[in-house]
């Protein structure tokens, strides 16, 4: 006999996505045959104009994290995102279209086609939410366990989605009409098992990593299940792709060492370098005449230095001096050592708070990034005495350092800001995931969520 808890997986994002590029079509479709609408047609260019404008579209609303609230209960918060993301969209636009003016559409075209994405956005959510609620585009997940692994798991799921906006925040329990519930915690059979996953839709089964172990009848129902086209995995790891960060309380470094991921290969890590040199470059260049300006301002603003030289830990604990723009007063930690900044610190100046909110004090990392002490993207590289400390009250802390730090990084773009072992806790988590899953792709990801930081200020 075994214990289960169950969940379901609300997955509405592809059809969110696959909504946006239907839009994409039926836009350009219209552009074809423009000649017949009200619209003048926009030629060859417009419609390279117009296809980048949808493109930007899709792009903001996946930078905004749109996908995550479209079935939230919150009508306005979808609004507000909805909102938002088109407002990032114009942002990025009219600085291109000024600089490209042949590719502008026409303000016909632009507005119709924004106008089209929030109408079509807002009238697909009220259609999901009550698809959702009929279980559709969701997943049944069953958890299995006898240890308090599995019942941990199921914790952390809860107090994930409890502070989502997911419609379902404990996705519930398995309830199908006429159809017996699987509660949770609740024993079973093993022999009951494929039955239980046929009546309650089920589709994915987690495994407590020590449930199989010398179990040959549990075994015996796991592979009946996997013949019969469920997905089975061990707990850790569907931990993972759910909440996007390692779970540390399940973590042996045996299974981090035979596990797939953390082997980046060498054509990865030197297009990574080449990356790191041409974009830190381009980045300096680009944003020289706003250096120029944050230079001035410090100055005209507080006593002090401009740049903050500062000792961090790199790659394999060596250390380096890390670069930054000064947003506290000159003599901050000169009577309390080494202390972690925290939100409406007194310590940060008028001009320091601004620079922080958007990540500006960030920009001469740039030059760490040409030295090679740094990437763009990594874990955030700490102090050596908050290093020293952590190391002995954080189990695996160490770990970290086997990645190069970065400018921005998995957890600086999930996870709010922190000052406290506990949130240091939870930032190991998720760098140490990226350093497991390190890749082109996730590291545009992180660049483009980034953006989304910066644009917001969502930054501290």
């Amino acid at each position: 006999m075994i214990q289960a808890w169950s969940y379901w997986i609300v997955r509405p994002t592809a059809l969110l996505v696959a909504s946006q590029w239907l839009l994409l079509i039926v836009v350009l479709a219209c552009t074809v045959w423009g000649n017949q609408s009200l619209l003048p047609v926009v030629g060859f260019y417009g419609s390279v104009g117009l296809i980048l404008l949808l493109l930007t579209l899709q792009l903001s609303c996946h930078i905004n994290r749109l996908g995550d609230v479209i079935v939230a209960p919150n009508a306005g918060l979808f609004a507000c995102k909805v909102l938002s993301s088109l407002a990032m969209a114009v942002g990025l636009l009219v600085p291109f279209f000024v600089a490209f003016p042949g590719l502008f559409p026409g303000y016909g075209w632009a507005a119709s086609a924004i106008l089209i994405s929030a109408l079509l956005l807002l009238i697909l959510r009220p259609l999901l939410y009550w698809l959702i609620r009929q279980k559709r585009f969701v997943e049944g997940l069953l958890i299995l366990g006898t240890g308090d692994l599995a019942k941990r798991l199921c914790d952390e799921l809860a107090n994930k989605h409890d502070k989502s906006a997911n419609p379902l925040p404990h996705f519930g329990t398995f309830v199908a009409p006429g159809q017996s519930v699987v509660a949770h915690g609740t024993v079973i059979n093993y022999e009951e098992l494929p039955a239980i996953t046929r009546q309650n839709r089920i589709s994915r089964i987690v495994v407590e990593e020590s449930g199989t172990q010398g179990n040959e009848g549990l075994a015996v129902a796991l592979l009946d299940c996997k013949l019969a086209g469920l997905v089975v995995e061990q707990a850790s790891e569907s931990y993972e792709q759910l909440s996007g960060k390692i779970w540390l309380n399940a973590l042996q470094l045996k299974a981090l060492v035979h596990s797939e991921g953390f082997r980046p290969s060498r054509h990865y890590l030197l297009l990574k370098r080449i990356c790191d040199l041409v974009l830190s470059l381009c980045l300096l260049v680009v944003t020289a005449p706003l250096l120029a300006a944050i230079f001035i301002l410090i100055k005209l603003d507080s006593v002090g230095p401009v740049l903050l030289r500062q000792v961090r830990v790199g790659r394999h604990g060596r250390e380096f001096v890390l670069l930054k723009f000064r947003t506290m007063r000159d003599d901050a930690e000169r009577h309390t050592g080494p202390v972690w900044a925290c939100e409406q610190d007194d310590r940060v100046t008028r001009v320091g708070k601004y620079l922080r909110k958007y990540r500006l004090d960030e920009l001469p990392q740039a030059l760490n990034v040409l030295r090679g002490e740094m990437s763009l993207v990594g874990p955030r590289p700490e102090r050596p005495y908050f290093v020293d400390m952590l190391s002995a009250r954080i189990r695996y802390y160490g770990l970290r350092h086997l990645v190069k730090p970065g400018i921005t990084g998995w957890a600086q773009v999930l996870y709010p800001y922190g000052a406290s072992v506990e949130d240091a806790y939870e930032k190991l988590q998720y760098d140490l995931y990226y350093a497991k899953r390190m890749s082109p792709s996730f590291d545009v990801r992180i660049l483009l969520s980034t953006v989304e930081v910066i644009l917001f200020g969502r930054g501290q």
